[in-house]
């Protein structure tokens, strides 16, 4: 079964988003409706301020109404028709970010306190079943495994750290990832955080194959992704690399540099494809965060990308991070 496409909200004027409801106003209540209902499936959304006989109903109204009249920033929400199936990001609309997150938080925590408990007030199960949660930690698992293997430890211990809060959410995980050579300053630091985020996603989506490959991606492959020292720039030195490159494609010095850098963009515009396409379901989703954690301007910067403006306004226009949050924390 295909993803389904959500066509471009193209006019965010407050003019353009009334002549929008005006125009398709039954489309976005359905979706809406089917946004609020799928996530709550009927629960009380009281502690949100709807109190009628038709919650869900009043939830709808008020989302268009806030549609038609806030200030809202594409660069800071999903652009698209999207954005009406996300309860969440209209219930954080109602009541800011910190009530929303409140409420959520007191919600699982009275679950997790008694799972058997079934009120109005409270979800009969967790947004996120524990065999989904257990898939996804033997995936990871896995690609840390290939991580290690076709890196070095320290890459792995820069990853855990970048995705020690999202573990935590997710897993419980309390550690630190353990690097034995330790960068000489924060931004050193950032940089090589980035770098293990993006090669991990790289290989966590099967974009390096062991064999075969265009030029660029083979200078990648050789360079980034073969086991090499644990210690910076942990790649392997061009000179390694050279003799895997087909003939008459090295002309001088830096031109593996050149081709290592238009694979590297490659593989970064097709990690931003795919957090751009809509998630099917709840392993989806979860990709998708764990995805979009792993990306930002400084992606740019950590793989010496900075001559590309078209990927660096790629970044600048992802949507924020909470924007992608799961409903539940």
């Amino acid at each position: 079964m295909g993803r389904r496409q959500y066509e471009p909200i193209k006019d965010w004027s407050r003019a353009g988003r009334v002549r929008l409801v005006e125009e398709r106003g039954d489309e976005l209540r359905a979706l809406l409706r089917l946004g609020f209902a799928a996530f709550y499936d009927g629960q009380d959304l009281a502690p949100f301020g709807f109190h009628g006989d038709d919650p869900v109903g009043d939830a709808v109204e008020w989302s268009i109404q806030r549609f038609c009249t806030a200030d809202l920033d594409p660069t800071r929400c999903t652009p698209t028709f999207r954005l009406f199936t996300e309860a969440r990001f209209w219930l954080a609309q109602k009541v800011g970010r910190k009530a929303y997150l409140r409420i959520m938080s007191t919600r699982a925590a009275a679950h997790r306190a008694d799972p058997s408990a079934s009120t109005a007030n409270e979800d009969p199960e967790p947004r996120i079943a524990p065999e989904v949660l257990d898939d996804l930690r033997s995936r990871l698992g896995r690609t840390l495994q290939q991580l290690a293997a076709r890196t070095c430890a320290d890459l792995v211990g820069y990853w855990l750290r970048g995705m020690r809060r999202l573990l935590a959410e997710w897993f419980g995980w309390q550690g630190d990832g353990e690097v034995e050579t330790a960068a000489p300053s924060k931004k050193k630091h950032s940089f090589h955080v980035h770098d293990a985020l993006f090669r991990f996603q790289c290989l966590h989506g099967a974009l390096v194959p062991e064999t075969g490959a265009p030029i660029p991606l083979v200078a990648v492959r050789e360079s980034m992704f073969r086991a090499c020292e644990n210690r910076p720039p942990y790649r392997q030195p061009d000179e390694a690399v050279a003799p895997f490159l087909p003939g008459g494609s090295v002309t001088g010095p830096r031109s593996i540099g050149k081709l290592r850098r238009a694979g590297l963009a490659d593989l970064l515009g097709k990690l931003l494809d795919r957090l751009a396409r809509p998630a099917f379901d709840v392993r989806e989703e979860l990709e998708g965060v764990l995805l979009r954690r792993s990306l930002s301007s400084t992606t740019v910067h950590a793989l010496d990308l900075e001559r590309r403006p078209d990927l660096l306004d790629r970044m600048r226009n992802l949507p924020p991070m909470d924007a992608i949050e799961l409903e539940e924390p």
